[in-house]
C-alpha cells in the first residue's frame, strides 16, 4: 500500500535526474545533474514558491492557535452549540472547494475588500482550522483530564498545568495537524485562484507557466526584447480586442494594420482547415516576431 502511494513522489524526483530530448519530461532521455544546478534560476518561480511559504507560515500559525483551543474546548466542555460548532468544522472538510472559493469571492466582492495576500491568508485560515480543531480533537479524546486536576491540587496555576501537563501530551496531535495543513496550503489552488487577485503563489505559477505562450482565447507575445514596442496581444479567436497598442514608429502603425487583416484570415481558415488553436498560435507568433524585428509590415499570401 505505502509503495502504490509513495509511487508517483519516487517517479517525480527520479525524472528531475532526466536529460529530455525536448521540452517535456515524459520519457528518460539520459542521466543528468544539470536540472540541480541552479533549482532557483527562474525568478518568477522561486518568488511564487517564497509566497506559498509566507502564506502557508501564517495560515498554519493561526489555524494551529485557533483550531487546538476549539478542539479542547470540544474535547472537555459540553456548552450550547457545541454540536453545531462540530457541524461547521466538519463543512470546509466536505465542502467541494470550488463552493468555497466562489462563495469567499463573493464575500469579499460584495464588501469591497482588494484581493491579493490578505484574502489568500483568510481563505488559507478558514480550511485549515478545520483540519486542526478535528485533527487535535481526536488526540484529546482519550486525554485524562484528572491528570490536569492532581496538578492543580499540588498547586499548580492553570496556565502552567496547561503548559506543563496538557500541551506535552497533545503535541503529537499539534505537530501532525501543522504538517497537514502546511500541506494543503502550499498545494491549494482552487481556492486561492478565486482570492488572489493580482497575488501569484506556487500552484499558481506552475499551472499557469504556459499561459504566456498559448491559450484557447489568445496569444500573449511578450515584446521586451523589442525596446520601445508595446506588449501585443493577439487573440486568433476572438477579434474582438486585443489587437497592437499605439506605435511609436510608423513601422509599428503599419504593421497594426496587418495584423487586423491577418487575423480575420486566420480565423477563416481555422473554421475551413479545422486547425487547433496551438497549431496557428505557434506559426503567427513566429510571423508576427519576425515582423516586428524587421521594423516592416508583412503582406499577406494568397494562401493566407
Amino acid at each position: 500500500v505505502y509503495l502504490w502511494l509513495f509511487a508517483p513522489l519516487l517517479w517525480i524526483i527520479l525524472f528531475t535526474f532526466n536529460d529530455p530530448a525536448g521540452r517535456f519530461n515524459l520519457s528518460w532521455s539520459g542521466f543528468t545533474l544539470d536540472n540541480w544546478a541552479d533549482p532557483f534560476k527562474d525568478t518568477e518561480l522561486t518568488s511564487a514558491f517564497l509566497r506559498s511559504l509566507q502564506v502557508a507560515a501564517i495560515s498554519v500559525t493561526a489555524a494551529l492557535i485557533m483550531g487546538t483551543l476549539v478542539a479542547i474546548a470540544l474535547a472537555r466542555y459540553r456548552f450550547t452549540g457545541s454540536k453545531i460548532t462540530e457541524i461547521f468544522l466538519v463543512l470546509p472538510l466536505t465542502t467541494p472547494e470550488i463552493v468555497l472559493g466562489a462563495s469567499l469571492y463573493q464575500l469579499f466582492l460584495g464588501r469591497n475588500v482588494t484581493l491579493g495576500f490578505s484574502t489568500v491568508v483568510i481563505a488559507h485560515i478558514m480550511f485549515c482550522v478545520s483540519f486542526v480543531a478535528l485533527t487535535v480533537k481526536a488526540r484529546v479524546r482519550g486525554f485524562d483530564w484528572t491528570l490536569e486536576d492532581a496538578a492543580m491540587d499540588l498547586g499548580a496555576s492553570p496556565w502552567r498545568t496547561f503548559r506543563k501537563v496538557t500541551l506535552p501530551l497533545i503535541v503529537p496531535g499539534i505537530v501532525a495537524a501543522a504538517l497537514l495543513s502546511f500541506a494543503l496550503s502550499m498545494d491549494d489552488y482552487i481556492i486561492t485562484d478565486f482570492t488572489k487577485g493580482e497575488f501569484v503563489t506556487f500552484p499558481i505559477r506552475v499551472n499557469n507557466a504556459d499561459h504566456a505562450q498559448a491559450r484557447v482565447k489568445g496569444i500573449r507575445v511578450d515584446l521586451q526584447r523589442y525596446p520601445g514596442k508595446a506588449r501585443l496581444i493577439i487573440p486568433p479567436i476572438d477579434l474582438g480586442g486585443g489587437l497592437p497598442r499605439a506605435a511609436d514608429s510608423a513601422g509599428m502603425a503599419a504593421f497594426k494594420t496587418w495584423a487586423k487583416a491577418h487575423l480575420k484570415a486566420i480565423s477563416a481558415n481555422q473554421r475551413s482547415r479545422k486547425k487547433t488553436d496551438g497549431e496557428w498560435a505557434r506559426q503567427r507568433v513566429a510571423d508576427v516576431k519576425a515582423a516586428l524585428a524587421g521594423g516592416t509590415a508583412m503582406e499577406l499570401g494568397a494562401h493566407d
